[in-house]
């Protein structure tokens, strides 16, 4: 009997080593297997910042994130390549309950769900309130703090600084520590005198910093005014401006004022961002201006200038409808404007400002020709466009397209849209299965990292043309519709900017009008600086996410605008 028993557990055993052996195999990763995986934890670092951590699970190619609220609505999807990483929720509410599902993917799109889900809820960190004010009044100044104290974790540590009147710093001590136990806090200016004070406030948990407020006596507290945007003494091209302030957290709004030449004020405006789009409706072509900036905070204030000529060409240069490398003997090309002005061109290379004819229709390639062009209506002209075109024996299919999609997961949308990340990572997949099942190349971004790393990829991988994709979003969420960037007027790269922008506005849905913001300049890309690449740089601004009806667009027309994308890229290389 006993012999028995020992038989039995030795078989036991062997069956045990037999099955985790077979376990660790099968899910090895070279089947492509997707191994179990549990969600670990999900901790909150600071304010909506949590950090995420579950097992890594092999032959994932990337992770889902998803987190529902208690109605089990999703208010947050997204995808990553790490098992452990920080996050921030950013539309969290507090003192509601949410619930992490993670689901893992592998190169054939097979996935696999965690074993667990992890519910958490949100408490929300005493900070200082938005409305506070940063000059100290003689009476007394009230300082307002949210957030939940009753734990009495939290301390307000103040120091104190004074200046000179020259602004050199005199002295530094901490002047206050305790702990906060009331979200009210009064601190009277007259104390200090003649003195020129700053004090700066902090709340304090487990010597970690969860909020600051600077506060000023008898000193301006703004910083000088920096304008990024546009460089003083620049030429710019005749589009919109983008006047881009360096931000200063002390300044409650900006007062602009736009001069001629001559130093007349010609508009005036006030913001509240350190971002605002100027209409290039309030400019001349060649015509050279001023932009003074006032940065204002209560009674104080400061002012810096930037001038810039505006290029001296109003219309929009000439675009053609392919690739100049990738037409062959007998095929035709399109010129076209965007103004619907004449176009006057040239097929033997020279100037058509002397001798060119009207354009009225395709031209057919025979052999190499250089063709130049221009658009005049009226007294007005563009650029000279020049397309010098090299006939090639056959298709050349070595192209390299190089698709970046944002790394905005803050920027939430209307339902159904969830992030701008999430959402234009889904539908540059899609565009770069289509490009890659005709024989393009195509490098994608890694948006968890930036658009400098993305930048020199562009220029390490040789990519004829970096393709981003993005939306938009506005102050009153009322704007819609269609914009498309490009880093300069160079010929090749504003053609092939016009050719994504024209058949992206044909499938969008026109129910609404002025939806077509038109093809625009560097000086107005955000998020994709493209100084450092002399290839198209092309940024397509697929809507407003912030507005219901792009957002159902964009959601429920994802293939169909990915597949416009590819068509217009394949199309262009004369790929289609």
């Amino acid at each position: 009997m006993k012999k028995i028993i020992r038989f039995v557990i030795v078989l036991v055993i062997i069956l045990f080593v037999i099955l985790g052996a077979a376990n660790v195999v099968l899910y090895s990763g070279l089947f492509g297997l997707l191994s179990p995986f549990n969600i670990k934890s999900v901790d909150r670092i600071e304010n909506t910042n949590y950090r995420v951590s579950f097992n890594k699970v092999r032959a994932a190619k990337y992770y889902e994130l998803e987190i529902t609220d208690s109605s089990n609505v999703v208010v947050y999807k997204d995808k990553v390549t790490k098992n452990e990483l920080e996050i921030d929720f950013g539309s969290i509410i507090e003192n509601t309950i949410y619930t992490l599902n993670v689901t893992a993917y592998n190169k054939k799109g097979d996935k696999r769900s965690a074993n667990n889900t992890l519910s958490f809820k949100y408490s929300k960190e005493p900070t200082f309130s938005d409305d506070n004010v940063v000059m100290l009044e003689e009476s007394g100044t009230l300082v307002y703090i949210n957030g939940d104290l009753s734990s009495k974790k939290y301390s307000l540590i103040i120091n104190k600084a004074t200046y000179d009147t020259e602004g050199n710093e005199t002295s530094n001590k901490e002047i206050y520590n305790k702990i906060l136990t009331d979200g009210i806090f009064d601190i009277k200016g007259d104390k200090y005198n003649t003195e020129i004070v700053k004090l700066s406030l902090s709340i304090i948990k487990d010597k970690r910093v969860i909020d600051t407020l600077d506060m000023f006596y008898n000193m301006n507290p703004l910083k000088d005014v920096v304008i990024n945007k546009p460089a003083n003494e620049s030429t710019i091209d005749y589009s919109d401006v983008l006047l881009s302030i360096e931000n200063d957290s002390s300044a409650e709004k900006y007062e602009l004022t736009i001069y001629n030449d001559k130093g007349t004020a010609i508009s005036t405006a006030t913001i509240y961002d350190n971002e605002v789009l100027l209409d290039r409706s309030l400019f001349t072509a060649g015509g050279t201006y001023s932009i003074g900036v006032t940065s204002v905070s209560g009674n104080y204030n400061k002012t810096n200038t930037t001038k810039f000529t505006m290029d001296g060409h109003k219309l929009e240069p000439v675009a053609i409808n392919k690739d100049v490398n990738s037409i062959r003997v007998g095929d035709t090309i399109e010129l076209s404007q965007s103004d619907n002005a004449g176009i006057i061109y040239t097929v033997d290379g020279t100037s058509p400002l002397s001798g060119g004819i009207g354009y009225e229709g395709p031209i057919t390639i025979k052999k190499d020709t250089v063709i130049k062009a221009y658009a005049k209506n009226g007294y007005e002209i563009s650029t000279v466009s020049t397309f010098d075109i090299k006939v090639a024996e056959s298709i050349n299919t070595d192209i390299t397209v190089y698709l970046s999609s944002s790394n905005q997961v803050y920027n939430i949308g209307e339902k159904p849209f969830t992030n701008e990340r999430y959402e234009m990572d889904l539908i540059a997949g899609l565009v770069e299965k289509k490009l890659k099942d005709n024989n393009i190349k195509v490098i994608r971004n890694d948006y968890l990292t930036d658009a400098a790393t993305w930048n020199k990829e562009v220029v390490d991988n040789k990519a004829n043309i970096k393709v981003a994709l993005q939306t938009e979003a506005s102050i009153d969420h009322e704007k819609y519709g269609l914009t498309t960037w490009i880093n300069n007027r160079n010929a090749s790269g504003y053609s092939i900017a016009k050719l994504l922008h024209k058949n992206i506005v044909n499938i969008y849905d026109k129910d609404i009008e002025a939806y077509d913001h038109g093809v625009k300049y560097t000086q107005g890309i955000k998020n994709e600086e493209s100084s450092d690449i002399s290839v198209p740089n092309i940024v397509l601004t697929l809507g407003y996410h912030d507005n219901i009806h792009d957002a159902e667009w964009l959601t429920t027309n994802r293939e169909k605008i990915a597949d416009n994308i590819a068509n217009s890229i394949l199309s262009y290389y004369g790929l289609e």
